[in-house]
Order: C-alpha cells, then structure tokens, then sequence
C-alpha cells in the first residue's frame, strides 16, 4: 500500500514537472501563456524574479485567500497544497532553462511549440488527476470558491481564468501600455487544455489503473 501511495507522490510529481515545462513553452512563443501563468509571467518582466518564483509567489497568495475564506475549516489538505508550490516554480524555471535557445522564428513555429506545450501541460495535469494525493493552489482555490458558493466547478474556473486574464490585460496596460503575453495563444491554451485532458484521462482509464488505489 505505501510503495502505491510513493508511485503515486511520484506520478504528480511528474505531472507537475511536465506542467512546468509545457508552461515554460508557451511564454517562448510570444503568442500567450495560460490564464494562470499570465500574470506571474508579465510580472517577471517587471520586477527582477523569474517566472517560476513568481508563479510561486501567486500560488501562495491563492492559499492565503482559500485560508481568508475557509479559516476553521482550513484543514491538512488545504496546508499540503504548500508542498506543491515550490515544485512549480520550479519546474517552470527548469523549463526556461532548457528551452532557453528555443526561439521560433515564424508564426507557424509559434502554433506548433504552442500546441506541443498544449500537449505537455495537459498530460500533466491528467497525471496530476489520476495520483490522487495533491491538488495545486489554483485548482484548490477554484474548488474552495465552488464550494462556497454552490456553484459549479467549471462555471467558477472559467470566472477565475478570465479574471485572471484581466488583471494580466490590465498589468500588461499599465506596465507597457500595450498588451503583451496575453494573445491568442492564451485562448487557444484555454480551450485545447480541457479537450486533450479529457483525452489522456480516457487513455488512463482504459489502460486501467484501478490498482494504484487498492
């Protein structure tokens, strides 16, 4: 039972090192990041931090407002959700590092590195969901909100990503008044994200891994 809960800490584990690195793509395309990487990403074009150190900086300000909202009822589960924002950070960081000399020269490149991290992030956050053992801040967050409010999950994630999407128009604006990293990549992100997701749960499912939760 212990070596299947390890395999499993190790599957998210994965899954958030593929996360970070299909994010890390997508700020090389200049087409647009994730709604959720969007503001840490033009942020880290302002202040002198990097992108994963401020995607962990707004990863713990997620969990601080999830506290803001639950306070009593803030339990174990919610607290782990700091063991996982270092990890992001870092893995996006890690990904800067390794896609360092990626630069796509036509707009064409941009689509296809675009979708490849599409692809990447997604498989990861399926891998995320089939370990069963953590949840990331936002996700976490999203959930906190739906739960309060009784509303449902997907209805609130997509009020959460568009909120998101503003406040990074608006720093965008503000900061070099024009908009920048939030392009039609980030829509394109927005909508393929779900899709693939869908795809490689029922790619899990059918090689059925039933036994990971025995």
């Amino acid at each position: 039972m212990k070596i299947k809960l390890i395999l499993r800490y190790i599957i998210f584990l994965i899954g958030i090192f593929m996360m970070g690195l299909g994010i890390s793509m997508t700020a090389k395309t200049g087409l647009g990041t994730t709604p959720i990487s969007s503001v840490p990403l033009l942020l880290s074009r302002i202040f002198p931090l990097s992108f994963g150190t401020m995607a962990f900086l707004l990863s713990l300000v997620f969990i601080i407002i999830e506290w803001l909202i639950l306070r009593e009822d803030f339990t174990k589960e919610h607290y782990a959700q700091i063991i996982v924002t270092p990890f992001f950070g870092y893995f996006i960081d890690l990904g800067m590092l390794i896609f360092k000399n990626l630069k796509p020269e036509t707009y064409l490149d941009n689509i296809i590195v675009l979708l490849i991290a599409c692809i990447l992030i997604s498989f990861g956050i399926s891998l995320q969901v089939i370990a069963r053992v953590l949840i990331n801040s936002a996700e976490g967050l999203v959930k906190v909100m739906a739960d309060k409010t009784r509303c449902k999950f997907g209805n609130i994630k997509i009020l959460f990503d568009s909120s998101l999407i503003l406040i990074a128009l608006v720093i965008s604006l503000l900061a070099f008044r024009k908009v920048k990293d939030v392009r039609e990549g980030t829509i394109i992100v927005a909508i393929a994200l779900g899709s693939l997701t869908k795809v490689f749960l029922k790619f899990f499912d059918w090689l059925g891994i039933d036994w990971l939760y025995e």
